[in-house]
């Protein structure tokens, strides 16, 4: 692999922004009726618009998940659960917790704010799967649904409660990763370890080349 196709080189140009990607596999429509799309139609509707490309979003937490996903054509991935535990992240210290004691079987889904998401189990998030199942049951089965005021109120009520530290009572956003972050690192620390594993994976696959 050539120097500036490099993992490393890769992910600090994707880091400082020069590789971008929209949301592909989530779009939020007003009518909220379809908000939605699978990542494929997403991407045939970007490579309409500019060059190909590829990114992962939603499973990358390290450096051999950001690997296997340039070995099957990414040219970048997108980190949110793992970022969030970090040490400079703005986000409080009892969601940073929530995540270390999260398990993979801990992000539940649930209708949101732009539509299917996920939330780390505690109080809110089992009345959100409440209210889901009886106001939009249709999202367990793959289909687009509308929100309904019950849902919007666990959200935005769950929500002000972040201000006072109520952490069970707060809709925490956090994906199954959660289950295989054991550690809040600096920011330059995670990024120097995602680099270093990915591009230790990449030399081991390059190994198996026969």
């Amino acid at each position: 692999m050539a120097p500036e196709h490099s993992i490393a080189c890769l992910f600090t140009r994707w880091i400082r922004g020069k590789i971008t990607a929209s949301a592909a596999s989530s779009i939020f429509r007003e009518d909220q009726k379809e908000s939605h799309i699978r990542f494929g139609q997403g991407i045939e509707s970007l490579q309409r618009k500019r060059p190909p490309f590829l990114y992962d979003d939603g499973g990358p937490f390290y450096g051999v998940s950001m690997a296997a996903a340039f070995t099957m054509g990414a040219i970048g991935v997108q980190m949110g659960t793992r970022f969030v535990a970090t040490k400079e992240s703005d986000f409080s210290q009892a969601w940073k917790e929530l995540i270390l004691k999260s398990t993979e079987e801990d992000a539940l889904v649930a209708r949101g704010f732009f539509g299917r998401m996920r939330f780390l189990k505690n109080s809110r998030a089992l009345k959100l799967v409440d209210a889901t199942l009886r106001g939009s049951p249709d999202l367990y089965k793959g289909n687009p649904c509308g929100s309904t005021q019950e849902i919007l109120g666990l959200e935005v009520g769950g929500l002000a409660n972040l201000f006072q530290g109520q952490i069970d009572e707060i809709p925490v956003l956090g994906g199954t990763v959660a289950g295989r972050i054991h550690d809040i690192l600096t920011v330059q620390e995670l990024c120097e370890h995602i680099m270093k594993e990915a591009e230790a994976t990449n030399t081991g696959l390059q190994s198996l080349i026969v």
